[in-house]
């Protein structure tokens, strides 16, 4: 699909408790491991959207109401 590679994440039980919940937030508080790859995951994302962003590549959608 062409897309970049954001990170990894070891398959953790509590992640999954966590998000089947609704606090996905509390994943970093599993273990200092683990939070430190999901931070990680996450400034991988931000970059690649800011990238994708200035880019010009994807254009917002725009809509008119008349």
């Amino acid at each position: 699909m062409n897309l970049p590679f954001l990170g990894a994440l070891p398959i953790h039980t509590q992640m999954r408790k966590n998000a089947d919940a609704g606090r996905p937030l509390e994943n970093w508080k599993i273990n200092p491991e683990i939070a430190g790859l999901l931070d990680a995951i996450c400034q991988n994302l931000a970059a690649q959207v800011s990238i994708a962003t200035h880019s010009e590549k994807y254009v917002q959608p725009t809509m008119s109401i008349s």
